[in-house]
């Protein structure tokens, strides 16, 4: 996955964004590696009795993946503050995911998981905070629900288009602007994109998802980022990689 990964960032060097998160899972197996406040380390790394996560090993790539067996949170957050703090008015966030059924066979309830970016004096993203972002707090965020296909297949698809479904390792990048200003960059597909202020594109792969869906939230600038998806979320393995989070694209 890692070679994977070059290639796509192969493809994105034609322009540029500001990293100020990166993490891969591959330094080590020992999940505490990951956790601390520093700069490339998350605050939260749940881990309940019934989603339990580990670093796991794939033809050589490591993850994190949680296991979720029961009525337990699953949750990845930074509450340190990521550098750029009130001048992170535009934000790029790409990771890979990958969702598959559990040990015990059972369909899937339409739930919805959450990625947010957020900023302001509040405890959503703190230790152990199952609880989601308040609006007042929130800058941006996008969903994810997972179905069960006829095959047994479990799947996802970023909310609200249920026609786009996806198996497998697939790449989700998101793209939010609250410049004050459209920009111009490249997208996943390689062709210039234009997204207007206060809009976000969000990506699977190269295919677009949603092209201008409306930033509401309460701060027009972030430094914590939180993933969630809900006690009531359908049990699953949830793999998760190559998690990155940028400040800035290159400006047509």
């Amino acid at each position: 996955m890692k070679k994977a990964f070059l290639f796509i960032a192969l493809i994105y060097s034609s322009y540029s964004y500001g990293q100020i998160f990166k993490q891969d899972f591959n330094e080590s197996v020992n999940k505490r590696t990951y956790i601390g406040s520093g700069a490339n380390q998350f605050d939260v790394i749940t881990d309940f009795r019934n989603s339990k996560s580990t670093i796991e090993t794939e033809n050589g790539n490591k993850f994190l993946r949680f296991d979720k067996i029961g009525s337990s949170s699953v949750i990845i957050s930074k509450s340190t503050p990521l550098t750029g703090g009130a001048s992170n008015n535009l934000a790029y966030v790409q990771f890979k995911l990958r969702v598959s059924g559990p040990d015990v066979a059972e369909t899937p309830e339409n739930k919805l998981a959450m990625f947010y970016l957020g900023a302001g004096n509040t405890d959503a993203f703190e230790t152990n905070n199952t609880a989601g972002v308040p609006n007042d707090n929130l800058f941006s965020g996008f969903g994810l629900r997972v179905l069960k296909g006829d095959n047994g297949e479990y799947r996802f698809y970023i909310s609200p288009v249920e026609k786009n479904t996806f198996a497998g390792w697939q790449t989700i990048t998101c793209v939010a602007n609250r410049t004050g200003e459209a920009i111009t960059f490249k997208a996943p597909n390689g062709k210039d994109y234009t997204l207007q202020n206060n809009k976000q594109a969000i990506w699977v792969g190269d295919a677009l998802q949603i092209g201008s869906g409306s930033l509401n939230g309460g701060q027009t600038t972030f430094d914590k980022f939180k993933l969630r998806f809900t006690p009531d979320y359908p049990n699953l393995k949830i793999d998760i990689d190559d998690l990155i989070i940028g400040n800035s694209v290159s400006v047509k």
